[in-house]
């Protein structure tokens, strides 16, 4: 492509919050909830200027995971028909 900013075409790793919201798939809301209580990593570099790390997000993300709740074995499952 002559003639063309590649690297303007290419997702910037620094996303606005709109942005972040929107790679993490949920609304600027839950976002700012994490802001007030510091539970998302984030940047400051003004007084309402934020900047979120693209692989920061990811890393946090992978962070709240919950683990799977465990299966029941087979000698707590319940047989259909039986009688308590």
């Amino acid at each position: 492509m002559h003639g063309v900013n590649t690297a303007a075409l290419q997702p910037s790793e620094w996303l606005t919050l709109p942005q972040a919201a929107s790679y993490l798939q949920v609304h600027e809301n839950f976002i700012r909830k994490r802001l007030r209580t510091r539970q998302i990593p984030f940047v400051r570099l003004g007084p309402r200027l934020l900047r979120f790390h693209r692989r920061e997000l990811d890393q946090w993300l992978q962070e709240q995971r919950q683990p799977h709740s465990r299966t029941m074995k087979t000698s707590e499952q319940f047989t259909v028909g039986a009688s308590v």
